[in-house]
């Protein structure tokens, strides 16, 4: 099998996995896909942080050198990890929410963009014909003082979803509950693919093919990972089959929805909704 890694910016998901497929048949050594480490947000994804890049650099330059290892406070000096934690305050949020003891309302809104993102980037995987997803990692970790100015904490640090006490799940994130409602609603799927609605390219809407269980569906609209959330969701019609059961999105909200002649009108935000026809 060939193991491709789907962090980084979700929608970029199908075009990756298409040209690692196409690399795999230049080579004559074609090899089903699945991906056995995936999450974000990715804290390269926001452009606010992409001047922190030089982290990365000095990690790994420190990694390669003669006899050298990552060092806690990799980059140390000015632009060292060490050095924005003294002054998170001033940071863009985007750069605080990846941060240990970042404000709660930062915390918050870093676990809902998890939970929408896990969600996405499962139905991409599965649109673009990957045939396992295994998420990394589940135990959320605290970190010690010296490793929370590791670049790879700043990176990974929050991306567990259960917090352990003496061997017994202590806490539940909001990603974690997705995580659940999403397993739930594609238990047994079989395909996956995306339907396009002529005129609205940034509602994303796809069917899952659940074997006996019949159809299913998720909706989105493509917004700004971060701030997307804060707009008004938008009136959506969906020519579906069946009559839908219960609409509940990622994060656990019931839905409302209106019959509009033949179809269904729901009101779509950057949260994914699943919609299981009866």
């Amino acid at each position: 099998m060939f193991d491709l890694r789907l962090y980084g910016d979700p929608y970029t998901i199908i075009p990756r996995v298409e040209f690692m497929r196409q690399r795999m048949k230049a080579l004559g050594c074609g090899k089903p896909i699945i991906c056995t480490e995936y999450g974000g947000p990715n804290l390269f994804e926001f452009p606010e942080n992409r001047k922190y890049i030089e982290l990365v650099v000095a990690w790994s330059q420190s990694m390669t050198s003669p006899g050298g290892q990552a060092q806690p406070s990799a980059g140390a000096g000015k632009n060292s990890v060490e050095e924005l934690y003294k002054s998170m305050d001033t940071l863009a949020p985007q750069t605080q929410m990846f941060m240990q003891g970042c404000p709660p309302e930062l915390d918050a809104k870093y676990q809902r963009i998890q939970a929408r993102s896990l969600v996405m980037r499962n139905l991409f995987a599965l649109a673009a014909g990957v045939q396992k997803t295994v998420y990394w990692y589940l135990p959320a970790h605290t970190p010690s003082r010296d490793e929370r100015y590791d670049i790879m904490n700043l990176m990974y640090g929050k991306i567990g979803l259960l917090e352990f006490k003496d061997g017994v799940t202590d806490k539940r994130d909001a990603a974690a509950d997705a995580f659940e409602r999403m397993a739930r609603a594609l238990d047994g799927v079989e395909a996956v693919r995306r339907i396009e609605i002529p005129d609205r390219p940034s509602i994303f809407l796809f069917e899952a093919a659940r074997a006996k269980r019949g159809l299913a569906y998720v909706v989105w609209e493509r917004r700004d990972a971060f701030a997307g959330e804060d707009a008004a969701a938008v009136p959506v019609d969906l020519s579906l089959p069946g009559r839908t059961g219960r609409v509940v999105d990622a994060l656990g909200q019931v839905v409302l929805e209106q019959a509009v002649g033949q179809s269904l009108r729901l009101f779509v935000s950057v949260t994914p909704i699943f919609i299981e026809p009866i």
